[in-house]
């Protein structure tokens, strides 16, 4: 019995504790009045609580300060050889698994990619080989990615990719199922391309007889379709 009374849980409310508090849970006496050290932290807290107020900094920018690109006219910068191995294996880690990320993680990656693609001089034909699915894609944002990490590589792309980047606009522009903004952003890609490559502007001058507005073209799609004849001419 002496042993089971030793081990039993405390059950009843200690000297010091208040009737209204768990077992075992000691106040320091309840009949005395708080403390004003508990008084001045409680006031502050109710203070602190009351007066508070959130506030946008006056010098708050929606983008980034430092951008993460560099100038057309400026030189890249030399880095040491360890770092520039590591990066590039960083780099092609992250290309190799783009079949697996989502769309938002692909369109991330194309904007962010010029500066890799400068610095660390990465070669066309290796970066266009995990984009180039892109081309075929159903959304404006994943198409869009794919010619911005194109225009990057103006110099270098053969007449073949050329060729199939505007066949693949014109099928857009032509397509009455496709959603109009993305016909006319097809457009407006077209005259993008043919402003920086010259290949790709004789491409547009050559089917500039399919850029004649149809009847059952929305207004918008024949007003920039008119845009883009005045450009070829």
């Amino acid at each position: 019995n002496e042993l089971l009374a030793a081990v039993a849980p405390v059950t009843g409310t200690p000297p010091g504790s208040r009737a209204s508090t768990p077992p075992a849970t000691p106040r320091g006496g309840g009949s005395e009045a708080p403390g004003p050290s508990s008084s001045t932290s409680s006031a502050a807290a109710n203070s602190s609580g009351d007066t508070f107020q959130f506030r946008v900094p006056e010098h708050c920018h929606s983008e980034p300060e430092v951008a993460f690109d560099l100038s057309p006219g400026q030189t890249p910068p030399r880095l040491p050889r360890k770092l520039m191995r590591t990066m590039t294996r960083s780099v092609s880690l992250v290309l190799e698994s783009m079949p697996t990320s989502s769309s938002w993680t692909k369109i991330f990656i194309g904007e962010r990619l010029s500066l890799f693609i400068r610095v660390l001089a990465l070669p066309y034909r290796v970066v266009f080989h995990h984009f180039s699915p892109l081309l075929h894609a159903s959304r404006p944002s994943l198409l869009h990615a794919f010619l911005v990490v194109i225009a990057l590589f103006s110099r270098e792309i053969d007449r073949g990719v050329s060729e199939a980047v505007v066949d693949r606009l014109f099928a857009l522009t032509q397509d009455p199922s496709v959603e109009p903004f993305f016909r006319l952003l097809a457009i407006n890609w077209l005259i993008a391309l043919s402003s920086a490559k010259p290949t790709t502007f004789d491409l547009l001058h050559a089917r500039a007889q399919e850029l004649c507005p149809r009847w059952h073209d929305p207004l918008e799609l024949k007003e920039c379709k008119l845009q883009a004849l005045l450009f070829c001419f």
